[in-house]
């Protein structure tokens, strides 16, 4: 096909409603246009636009937009042994804001998010000691993982253990919200040997469970009651910070449910500041990071109150005494 004749093909779509599946088939095999919603996958070439882009035969932007735009079960299916597909979904990942690439990612086979996270995984292995990174997640095109549905985190953690990937499906625990941490326990895991294998493989990382989710915490606790190893004895020794951000945990819980009798009829922040003022400064820490973590307020959000709650200490610290003369 001649350019002038794909040209003639794009001018005519506006004009035409009712296409057969032959012109329709056209219009998306027009590799150099932009895809729009297409809602028959027989017909969708978003598979052959990527690739282009992958040989240097089309531009970023229209492969992008036909990852964006194809049904997800459609790339998943496409994608699956594809190295080159599979290169670039991980390239628009990286170039994706790390909250729209969740949104996008949520609804992809795990297959696919497996293939991303085991290679992903030996790159974070490779370079974590060259590297100032906290963690897996800290790395940017993991990101997105923090913002994946905690629904979507347990069918990870599921499926990594049944294709007996122990410690990737570990790496989801530490960021697992810990009101979703007896659905874990419950409806994911099928017995206590393999939960106790599955936290077993947080390595080092199991120390901190305490700091990060408590319910996890004294659920391990539980789970090694008849160690004899010596781990139980040294996790033991967290157990007052793991009371304290149970606690906070409990706060937010009641902050939670106070604010959803109030929210059609408030200024959040406003209400959240005269909420938690009066929290001793852990607990006001730990709830601001819950909040943060479940989404109700932005990270944005969390930085105003950060500086405000800051103003006011350093207020109180440096207010000279009621009966100064």
């Amino acid at each position: 096909m001649h350019f002038s004749e794909i040209n003639t093909i794009i001018e005519k779509e506006n004009q035409i409603t009712n296409f057969d599946k032959q012109t329709h088939k056209k219009k998306c095999e027009t590799l150099f246009q932009k895809c729009i919603d297409c809602t028959r996958d027989k017909l969708c070439v978003a598979d052959e636009k990527i690739l282009s882009f992958y040989e240097g035969d089309l531009s970023l932007s229209v492969a992008y937009s036909a990852y964006e735009h194809a049904s997800a079960s459609f790339l998943s299916k496409k994608m699956m042994g594809n190295e080159k597909l599979i290169t670039c979904l991980k390239y628009f990942i990286q170039i994706t804001e790390p909250i729209k690439a969740a949104h996008r990612l949520e609804k992809f086979k795990e297959d696919i998010l497996f293939a991303i996270l085991q290679e992903n995984y030996q790159s974070y292995l490779n370079k974590k000691n060259s590297i100032e990174v906290k963690s897996f997640f800290d790395f940017k095109i993991n990101e997105f993982w923090k913002h994946i549905s905690e629904e979507k985190r347990l069918f990870m953690i599921r499926f990594l253990i049944a294709k007996d990937e122990f410690k990737l499906a570990s790496l989801f625990l530490l960021i697992l919200s810990p009101n979703y941490s007896e659905q874990l326990t419950n409806n994911i895991l099928l017995s206590k040997e393999i939960e106790k294998r599955l936290y077993i493989a947080l390595e080092d990382d199991i120390f901190i469970l305490a700091q990060i989710n408590p319910v996890l915490y004294f659920r391990l606790l539980d789970l090694l009651s008849d160690d004899t190893t010596g781990i139980l004895e040294v996790l033991q020794e967290f157990e007052a910070i793991a009371e304290l951000k149970l606690s906070s945990l409990k706060e937010f819980s009641k902050t939670i449910e106070d604010y959803n009798k109030v929210k059609s009829s408030v200024f959040p922040l406003q209400w959240f500041y005269s909420q938690l003022k009066s929290l001793d400064i852990g607990h006001r820490n730990d709830v601001l990071e819950y909040l943060q973590k479940e989404q109700v307020i932005s990270i944005q959000d969390k930085q105003v109150l950060d500086m405000l709650f800051d103003k006011d200490s350093k207020f109180f610290l440096h207010s000279p005494p009621k009966n100064a003369g």
